[in-house]
């Protein structure tokens, strides 16, 4: 893999470790409930290093919650009805929902639209690293193009020279990527679907 350190998402420590890296502007991998995933703070510079490393510009960046009642920092409300039943049904959990942006949020935190996509992972570390430092970018473990490794020895070597950490927690990461689902209309739009089924989503009430 790499001779970077390994952290481990119990350990105290090794999660502060992990958000002053993380305020220094680095990059880390770790593991989640969903997809081996690239981390950053939400901050230009977390946004810039996301950016180098996956080589792209054109797209903004999955941002991961510590709790639900966070949303409203970064969120346009009020929202549909239905949009608050997904979330009480799917928080904390692999939805992703893609929503209007809170005016006044910088442009590298949304998208052209003026939207964001935001989730709260069913992933103690990972509430907890964003509990410490505010919410984090997240983007697949791999480079653009590149199929989504399913271990960290199978993750690019071009993408781990990059980072500046690996933390895990020793389970089998999933192998399904979060269900993404734009709620910024009367009704729910199913863009990706995930770990929960498209079904499930369009027979929420």
């Amino acid at each position: 893999m790499s001779d970077k350190p390994y952290l481990h998402w119990k350990n105290s420590q090794d999660l502060e470790r992990a958000a002053s890296l993380l305020h220094q502007g680095g990059v880390i991998v770790g593991s989640s409930d969903t997809v081996l995933g690239l981390l950053s703070a939400v901050s230009e510079e977390g946004y810039q290093g996301l950016n180098s490393i996956k080589r792209r510009t054109d797209k903004p960046y999955l941002i991961l919650l510590d709790s639900p009642s966070s949303l409203a920092m970064y969120a346009s409300f009020p929202v549909q009805d239905w949009v608050n039943v997904l979330i009480q049904h799917y928080w904390p959990g692999p939805l992703t929902i893609i929503i209007k942006a809170r005016e006044g949020l910088p442009d590298w935190m949304q998208a052209s639209d003026g939207t964001i996509a935001v989730r709260v992972p069913h992933h103690e570390g990972i509430q907890a690293l964003a509990a410490r430092i505010g919410p984090l970018f997240s983007t697949s473990a791999n480079l653009s193009g590149e199929v989504v490794p399913d271990c960290f020895q199978d993750i690019s070597p071009a993408l781990t020279n990059r980072v500046v950490a690996f933390i895990d927690d020793s389970k089998q990461p999933s192998s399904q990527p979060s269900t993404i689902v734009d709620c910024t209309g009367d009704f729910p739009i199913v863009i990706r679907e995930g770990a929960i089924p498209s079904t499930e989503i369009m027979a929420i009430e």
